[in-house]
């Protein structure tokens, strides 16, 4: 299984991840953000990272 997930981090805490096939998914750039803004919503406040990984 190979693909990209995004990982939101909250300084060292991983808050969530995501996986990018749920956002290519979406039919907008709009709804992809809105996914993204709903996850980082639920972070504490602090920088968030976000990055992605392979799996």
């Amino acid at each position: 299984m190979t693909g990209k997930m995004i990982v939101i981090k909250n300084k060292n805490t991983v808050m969530a991840v995501i996986n990018a096939s749920t956002l290519r998914r979406a039919k907008s750039h709009n709804e992809q953000m809105s996914s993204i803004r709903a996850t980082v919503e639920n972070c504490e406040d602090g920088f968030v990272f976000y990055s992605f990984i392979d799996y």
